[in-house]
């Protein structure tokens, strides 16, 4: 039995009108190196969410998530990802929560940038 992680992301956390196509992509090498393109739920400066929309074998909270890329609008910011959560568990239809590292500083000031756009493309 896994114990759970508690939530360690504590700045606002902000929401995406589908009309955005906020995603999260990454290769997932349990399914063959098949690319995963997924709905991205939330993002913050520490951490994100998103969607499983298949079941991702041998996910658990913990593990590391490399050469994360999220596109949101014009945005694109890439790096690793460490999952925190699986609610409920690693099924389609659950969600992953976890803390989103920038891969270079241009990625972080991409991702700042980003943050501080997310209320004007939410109202668009």
């Amino acid at each position: 039995m896994r114990a759970p992680v508690t939530c360690r992301r504590r700045q606002k956390r902000h929401t995406f009108p589908p009309s955005l196509g906020a995603r999260i992509e990454f290769i997932y090498p349990f399914l063959g190196e098949q690319m995963q393109r997924l709905e991205l739920r939330d993002i913050s400066g520490a951490g994100l969410s998103f969607t499983l929309d298949q079941q991702l074998p041998l996910l658990e909270a913990g593990d590391s998530i490399d050469e994360v890329t999220i596109t949101v609008g014009h945005r694109v910011v890439d790096g690793d990802l460490l999952v925190m959560r699986l609610t409920p568990d690693n099924t389609r239809g659950a969600v992953c929560g976890g803390l989103f590292f920038p891969a270079s500083d241009e990625d972080l000031a991409e991702l700042h940038a980003l943050l501080r756009e997310i209320p004007r493309l939410a109202s668009a």
